[in-house]
């Protein structure tokens, strides 16, 4: 009878190739959240900032304005060359774009003309941000 202190070439082989069939599957599934998680977060960042330039509008009775530009989206008093109030930098994965004007406006009342502002990831989902007509209130869809 032999005594046995090891594994043999088929055993390592076999057990090599579950783990790598176990990892191909879990790899892409871990990048789809993480992008998903991404988008979401970029959405409600800037739901977010929609929401504190209509409040500050409502406080200090002035109008204030929400610019896109590239990848940088400020908040801003609507008087020509004012220091933003907020600046977020979108990831790179990410695509930001009003497709009514590249500006949001809210007057002070905290009230906006039609805006609509889509938010893209690599993988094509999106969803939409739109301000009402007269309300301010945002609306957000897929």
């Amino acid at each position: 009878m032999r005594n046995k202190k090891g594994f043999s070439l088929i055993e390592l082989i076999l057990v090599i190739s579950i783990m790598m069939m176990i990892f191909a599957i879990i790899i892409p599934q871990k990048h789809g959240i993480e992008g998903d998680l991404l988008l979401y977060q970029t959405v409600t960042e800037i739901e977010n900032m929609l929401k504190l330039a209509r409040h500050l509008s409502i406080d200090e009775s002035t109008t204030y304005r929400m610019d896109v530009n590239g990848k940088n989206i400020t908040i801003r008093k609507f008087l020509y060359n004012t220091e933003p109030v907020y600046t977020l930098q979108v990831p790179e994965d990410i695509d930001v774009r009003i497709t009514t004007f590249n500006v949001v406006y809210f007057n002070r009342n905290g009230a906006s003309g039609y805006n609509r502002i889509v938010v893209e990831n690599r993988k094509s989902e999106r969803f939409i941000l739109e301000t009402g007509i007269g309300t301010g209130r945002i609306k957000i869809s897929r």
